[in-house]
């Protein structure tokens, strides 16, 4: 994920790259995420999601995969600790990384 990006009147947590949203929001005026209703009429209409991109550029490059998940209105991210760089006697326990608030406007 390059250009974490949405829809301006999505809800969801899920962002996709910037290009690729564009490009099925010109073909489709829809969200590509199952369940959101949210109106897309143009690709002019999704946004680059800046806190998030922020966000994930603090990751360690040897960190495949995050989980994220918003709540009331914070952005809650952490690291998805695999099982390859586990020992076999240690559970893939999620570690929170950084808790980003999205409710303040970025000037």
């Amino acid at each position: 994920l390059v250009t974490p990006s949405r829809g301006v009147h999505c809800v969801h947590t899920l962002a996709f790259n910037r290009d690729c949203l564009a490009d099925w929001v010109a073909r489709h005026n829809c969200c590509p995420m199952k369940g959101c209703l949210a109106p897309l009429a143009r690709s002019r209409d999704v946004q680059q999601d800046l806190a998030l991109k922020a966000a994930l550029s603090t990751v360690p490059e040897s960190i495949d995969a995050v989980w994220l998940r918003r709540v009331n209105g914070l952005l809650e991210m952490s690291i998805d600790v695999s099982r390859s760089q586990a020992g076999p006697s240690e559970r893939a326990v999620p570690a929170v990384l950084e808790v980003v608030d999205l409710t303040q406007e970025e000037g």
